[in-house]
């Protein structure tokens, strides 16, 4: 199944040039709605040339704009949040609520929307032959790393994580072919984060990307890519509202990885359990 329209072009949104920024921005705000339009009424309604929409409709990876019409109509997910479910300052606390969840519902369906099985069995296939696991991730998605690496701190693999950018560079400069690295950006655009991906190239290290835009300079670094989308931001930054996504991600990777050692897993787990029960218990 193709990924929805909209999760497609929000990935791809900050690549694209000043035309086909104007066309997202008219398919974002009138989505399904447009899905009727000839290709001439679109272009219009658009403000934009019958050329720049037939490129568009390439660019996004469809063969002609009959078959992005068709799928716009038919796969497009929900279409983006409108006026009435973002959040206002007149809002009571149970519509905020509601608001969130609606939000939170549509950033993750668009989210899996765009993973492949083909993506998630290589994915799975290099979580379970590497030797070592590190996760690594700056700013918001610091706290999307720490919580990966105490996900997968239950499977019987080396997990290592640090929240110093210096000891990441160390911890990179050590890992090796038969290791794994996840990298995790929201724009895929951060020269810190960059530059780890280089020493970890350098080194052959394979790597799990997790950014929310597509052909994003760490996009290029993956073995396997996955994107975190996000839907409203206006009282929330795009980067914060991505970690939700980020994380439903993780968890995905967490839980193939539980089918691979289920029985190491489940010794673990106990063993930590028992561990931190007693803990408890003595104080």
């Amino acid at each position: 199944m193709y990924a929805s329209v909209i999760a497609r072009i929000k990935t791809m949104y900050e690549n694209f040039g000043s035309s086909s920024k104007k066309l997202a921005d008219f398919i974002l705000q009138n989505g399904v709605n447009c899905s009727a339009m000839t290709i001439q009424e679109f272009s219009k309604a658009a403000g934009v040339s019958t050329a720049t929409l037939s490129r568009f409709a390439s660019q996004l990876g469809y063969q002609n704009f009959s078959q992005f019409r068709w799928d716009l109509a038919n796969n497009s997910g929900r279409t983006p949040l409108q006026k009435e479910r973002q959040i206002s300052k007149d809002d009571s606390p149970k519509m905020i609520a509601q608001k969130l969840l609606s939000s939170n519902l549509e950033t993750l369906n668009e989210t899996f929307a765009l993973m492949t099985n083909e993506q998630l069995n290589e994915a799975k296939k290099l979580l379970k032959n590497c030797r070592r696991l590190s996760f690594f991730g700056l700013g918001s998605s610091n706290i999307v790393a720490q919580e990966c690496y105490h996900m997968f701190l239950r499977t019987p693999k080396e997990v290592t994580y640090a929240s110093d950018y210096h000891i990441n560079i160390m911890k990179a400069s050590r890992m090796t072919k038969d290791d794994l690295a996840i990298l995790i950006s929201h724009t895929g655009n951060d020269n810190d984060i960059l530059y780890i991906a280089k020493i970890l190239q350098q080194n052959h290290v394979p790597m799990i990307t997790i950014t929310s835009f597509a052909n994003s300079p760490l996009d290029a670094f993956g073995t396997v890519g996955f994107y975190s989308i996000s839907a409203d931001k206006r009282y929330r930054t795009e980067a914060l509202l991505s970690v939700t996504s980020q994380i439903a991600i993780a968890d995905t990777l967490y839980m193939m990885t539980t089918q691979s050692f289920e029985d190491e897993i489940n010794e673990i787990s106990q063993r930590m359990d028992n561990n931190l029960l007693a803990k408890h218990q003595g104080q």
